[in-house]
């Protein structure tokens, strides 16, 4: 399964927008930024359109012409319909703009993906794009990478910080290394200058992937255990600190550096779990177990990859993916004190509200 979902947009109305723009003394358009920004169709790309947008930016959103549904028809933001592998597209997407907000990849856990699928977009893709920033001058990019990919941390190795070696273990988790490397080459060889953002699991409204799979796992009833081990994290972020930080970084990050995007964690694994299933009215139990423990169930992967292949013969989406239990690899809890020491202050500190109003709004789309 890949992310290709869209979101219910909740911006600033179209009065409040323009207030807000006069009151900059920028209704006209003057000393506006213009954005670009990938993905523009998926989870994250539309609710960073709808973050810009009210910051005052024009904004040039981008994704493959088959994903645009028209949700951008009200004049606000330009859409180019743009493959990334295709250079002519991507030249004729970032014309005139003044920064790049990279979050298009290809997303996917499952085993029955080809590692060259992953290779031509995320790498080649991120390549295509950095080369037509750089012939165009446009100086700033901002590019989503991932908390997956570093290797997974020791006991003493927690949290982990920016300098934590990499070493992801999945199909798209060694794809966004990469994809860090042609950005970085970039930054070093032709001056672009670059933000490399590794968010932790990313939450909110209108997700159908990623962590959002967890929560419907509980909810089916296929997850119903939970490790109770004290200090075992689950990593998460709101979107809307995605977004915010992202645009926060763009103008307060350090060129060249990674930051990890996550809450302040003051919580473990199992609090995450109990609350997911209070909320959505399902039963788990506790296991006596920790990180150590779990890590040998990577050893799975094999199984759970023939099992992918048998449900997708018979028609059936698979509610575990060959490369989910790479995850299970270690604790995997993220020091965020690099991205905060920028002045960047969470919107959402801890789980507990945004992740009640996803699952509420989850249920009401009738996804759980």
């Amino acid at each position: 399964m890949m992310e290709i979902t869209e979101t219910g947009r909740t911006a600033m109305t179209e009065e409040e927008r323009s207030e807000k723009t006069t009151d900059e003394g920028s209704d006209e358009g003057e000393g506006r930024q213009t954005a670009l920004v990938t993905g523009a169709c998926g989870f994250v790309g539309e609710r960073l359109i709808d973050l810009l947008l009210d910051e005052g930016y024009e904004v040039v959103a981008t994704d493959l012409e088959e994903m645009y549904h028209g949700g951008y028809d009200d004049g606000d933001v330009e859409f180019r319909a743009a493959d990334l592998t295709v250079e002519d597209d991507v030249r004729a997407a970032v014309e005139g703009v003044d920064v790049v907000y990279h979050t298009a990849a290809l997303f996917s856990y499952s085993g029955l993906i080809p590692w060259e699928q992953f290779h031509q977009v995320n790498v080649e893709g991120t390549r295509v794009l950095c080369q037509a920033m750089v012939d165009a001058d446009v100086s700033r990019l901002v590019l989503w990478s991932t908390a997956g990919v570093y290797a997974p941390p020791e006991p003493d190795e927690v949290p982990i910080r920016e300098s934590h070696r990499r070493g992801g273990g999945g199909k798209y988790d060694r794809s966004k290394q990469l994809q860090e490397d042609v950005a970085s080459e970039f930054h070093e060889e032709h001056g672009l200058d670059v933000v490399l953002l590794r968010p932790a699991p990313i939450y909110g409204p209108g997700s159908r992937y990623g962590i959002a799979r967890l929560w419907k796992a509980i909810d089916d009833g296929v997850m119903r255990v939970y490790p109770t081990e004290d200090g075992f994290k689950l990593p998460l972020v709101h979107v809307d600190d995605v977004c915010a930080a992202a645009v926060h970084l763009a103008e307060h990050g350090e060129d060249g550096e990674a930051y990890n995007v996550v809450d302040m964690q003051e919580y473990d694994m199992a609090d995450v779990f109990r609350f997911v299933a209070d909320t959505v009215g399902t039963k788990m139990f506790p296991v006596p177990v920790g990180s150590s423990t779990v890590s040998h169930l990577v050893r799975l992967r094999p199984f759970v990859a023939a099992g992918e292949r048998l449900l997708d013969a018979a028609g059936v989406d698979s509610p575990v993916e060959a490369d989910d239990v790479y995850y299970l690899a270690g604790n995997f809890h993220l020091d965020n004190t690099k991205l905060l020491e920028t002045g960047y202050e969470l919107r959402h500190p801890s789980f507990e509200i945004g992740l009640e109003a996803a699952l509420k709004q989850h249920m009401q789309d009738g996804y759980l």
